[in-house]
């Protein structure tokens, strides 16, 4: 073997240029990166609509539209948490509105208050 082919052999990436010497093995490679890349995005978007807000903030739009009639479609999630609880009253605690007046969900959403009473305290 002559020194050529060897060092020919050792420089079959230029770390320089950052590419193969072979314009075919770039081909491949740039083609195997963009397949990755595409499918990594799409793999990164699907894990934030999971848990982020299924809806654009700015303007209210749904980001899955089209998408209702598929299996994995997410599904409205359970009344878990109830911020009055918070307090121990059923009023907001800023506003001294009721949580039947003064709520963030729709109106039919909205927890079952007690009216509030002073004397009871």
């Amino acid at each position: 073997m002559t020194e050529k082919q060897v060092k020919k052999s050792e420089t079959v990436y230029n770390p320089i240029t950052q590419k193969y010497n072979d314009p075919s093995t770039e081909a491949v490679a740039r083609k195997n990166e963009y397949d990755n890349f595409i499918s990594t995005l799409a793999k990164n978007k699907d894990n934030a609509l999971r848990y982020e807000q299924t809806y654009n903030v700015l303007n209210f739009e749904n980001k899955l539209a089209g998408l209702e009639d598929r299996p994995d479609y997410p599904k409205e999630k359970p009344w878990y948490f109830r911020p009055s609880l918070d307090s121990m009253v059923d009023y907001n605690i800023v506003t001294n509105y009721d949580l039947q007046e003064h709520f963030y969900d729709k109106p039919e959403k909205r927890p079952k208050c007690e009216p509030f009473d002073v004397s009871n305290f």
